[in-house]
């Protein structure tokens, strides 16, 4: 990431698009946002003209890992309107489910 002009502009580009290539793009600049710049969901939902529920969307994704990133690249995983979309087959189903519930898991455990 460059600064904090260019991650809104790859932010208020993709928003809107969801562009399944720019996913991973967003997903950088939406942590940068959060992390380097201290902006919290709403904010940048603000300044993009989307709601905080879908940053904090975006925000997940970055950490989902590269297995999982494969296959949203090459369409075997849809992401729709917040939802995870599934055109594979069932071993690779399972190793989605397990990378989606480490993330759930740290995420209630920073909860704490």
């Amino acid at each position: 990431m460059v600064d904090k002009v260019m991650a809104l502009a790859i932010l208020f580009s993709n928003v809107k698009t969801h562009r399944k290539k720019d996913f991973r793009k967003t997903a950088e600049a939406t942590r940068y946002l959060r992390e380097s710049e201290r902006m919290s969901y709403a904010e940048i939902g603000r300044a993009v003209g989307a709601d905080g529920w879908t940053i904090s969307q975006f925000d997940k994704l970055y950490d989902l890992p590269e297995s999982v990133w494969k296959h949203i690249e090459s369409g075997e995983i849809k992401l729709d309107k917040g939802y995870l979309i599934s055109r594979m087959g069932k071993e690779v189903q399972t190793e989605l489910g397990d990378a989606l519930s480490d993330l759930n898991t740290k995420e209630a455990r920073a909860m704490v």
